[in-house]
């Protein structure tokens, strides 16, 4: 990341149920000239190795397409139910 006047870092945090808001994404890259955005967006995409799709994946892939930006994400799920969970005073 040489070469950029301002390097800006954001941690993001989706609620599974909100809308992804174009908006908000458009205010922080207008932020600086280099933008990282890290964290849980809560969405889902078969581009990005998840199992299906959903209406806030679709929107940020699109997205990315419109803008020319990349995203990159883990290669397995990062999804683990609450009845997989192991307790592990157990």
């Amino acid at each position: 990341m040489t070469g950029h006047s301002t390097l800006v870092i954001v941690s993001v945090y989706l609620l599974s149920p909100k809308g992804l808001l174009r908006r908000d994404l458009r205010a922080l890259f207008a932020l600086a000239d280099a933008i990282i955005l890290f964290g849980d967006f809560n969405c889902k995409n078969i581009r990005w190795g998840c199992p299906s799709n959903n209406y806030n994946g679709i929107k940020l892939d699109e997205l990315e397409d419109r803008l020319d930006f990349g995203i990159i994400a883990p290669s397995t799920s990062t999804c683990f139910p609450m009845s997989s969970h192991i307790d592990p005073r157990r």
